[in-house]
């Protein structure tokens, strides 16, 4: 029931109690039993269903959602920018999140395609790594992407947005070997002394998987394909920052956090692409850009089209 559901002091604070109990009470009602919080089941593209559904059911544009969504009160002392009126708009965050849990399930088997062998590996990391990879589910993975911008539900402050998920994910109940692979900030802020790729191989290779999915199962805004690594450009990173940092400051702490260390993500963004492409011609000897491209090609189809705007418009 949602009156069980403990919520986090910060949660409260920001005026988001009744929210939050929404939506981990849905989360739990609507994966109960499934493979999505049964760690000795297979998670399939049925539980992939399940988390379409759950999308549905707690959309902050569903009527008795909205009204939770735009509750306020003058007790609340943070402060929460956060729109949802483009959520299923074409570009908007729920089809990120759809085409994350697609584009997680492609990526995995476009890269155990392509695969080096085990026996010709040239050390212990490179062979231990294509096992591992070998051995991903990719409904599993696909679970994972489509649950790591869960957060955006009840915020769409950066970086607490994450930590709000993951909480939203552990109350659910979602079990824990898809909750460790999520996209975790940390690695954007590796200091500049520090090997970006080392940080990258230290992760579990589904979750490189995941971040290659979630960086380019995104719609490049105005058009009908999916990002390239050419878009992220230090420009588009740089007005991007500025476009977050311009907004007014919730009071949150990790809101806080993120905006004393935005520069650094923004500069590490060259050097994470390095590590990923790195990455990819260790596993299978073909780059980042080759999987990219291949995901794109996937995606197409699950892109609806711009609306055709009139020359009146």
């Amino acid at each position: 029931m949602i009156g069980e559901i403990r919520v986090p002091h910060t949660i409260e604070r920001l005026g988001k109690e009744a929210r939050y109990k929404q939506i981990v009470s849905t989360l739990k009602e609507t994966f109960h039993e499934s493979g999505l919080v049964r760690s000795f089941l297979l998670i399939t593209e049925h539980d992939l269903g399940k988390i379409s559904l759950a999308f549905n059911l707690i959309s902050p544009l569903r009527t008795e959602s909205r009204d939770i969504v735009t509750q306020r009160g003058e007790h609340y002392v943070l402060y929460d920018p956060s729109t949802f009126d483009n959520w299923e708009d074409v570009g908007g965050p729920q089809e990120h999140m759809d085409l994350v849990m697609k584009g997680a399930g492609i990526v995995t088997r476009l890269i155990q395609e392509h695969l080096k062998p085990e026996e010709g590996a040239e050390n212990q990391w490179q062979e231990k790594t294509i096992h591992e990879i070998k051995q991903i589910n990719p409904y599993h993975a696909a679970a994972a992407g489509g649950l790591h911008d869960i957060g955006r539900e009840l915020t769409h402050i950066f970086y607490s947005n994450d930590l709000m998920g993951g909480s939203i994910l552990n109350k659910a109940g979602v079990r824990k070997d898809v909750q460790r692979v999520e996209p975790d900030e940390r690695v954007m802020q590796v200091p500049e002394d520090q090997d970006m790729y080392e940080a990258i191989k230290k992760l579990p290779p589904e979750a490189v998987i995941i971040r290659i999915a979630d960086e380019f199962s995104k719609r490049a805004p105005g058009t009908n394909r999916t990002l390239q690594l050419e878009d992220f450009s230090p420009v588009a990173q740089e007005a991007w920052g500025k476009r977050y940092t311009d907004r007014p400051s919730s009071g949150l702490a990790s809101d806080n956090w993120f905006r004393r260390h935005i520069i650094r993500h923004n500069e590490n963004a060259p050097r994470y692409f390095e590590a990923l492409d790195k990455w990819c011609r260790e596993a299978t000897g073909k780059p980042l850009e080759y999987f990219v491209r291949r995901l794109s090609v996937s995606l197409v189809e699950f892109l609806p089209p711009l609306p055709i705007r009139s020359n009146q418009d």
